[in-house]
């Protein structure tokens, strides 16, 4: 399947990535897990500083570019 332009840089610029958004039984455990999520939120807020776009937590696909 091929993405347009503007679908491949909503993922690549918008979108963020957080294994917390999973499944509940998939969910990390322990606290070494928990800090390692915190260390995915401050990479997140730091590459979309770095870049100035904002980022975007996408609840519809709809919501995503063709």
């Amino acid at each position: 399947m091929t993405y347009g332009p503007e679908r491949v840089r909503y993922f690549d610029e918008f979108m963020t990535f957080s294994p917390a958004h999973g499944l509940d039984a998939l969910r990390p455990l322990g606290a070494a897990l928990r800090a390692w999520l915190q260390v995915y939120r401050a990479l997140s807020a730091l590459r979309h500083r770095h870049t100035g776009i904002a980022e975007a937590n996408t609840a519809n696909v709809n919501d995503i570019p063709a």
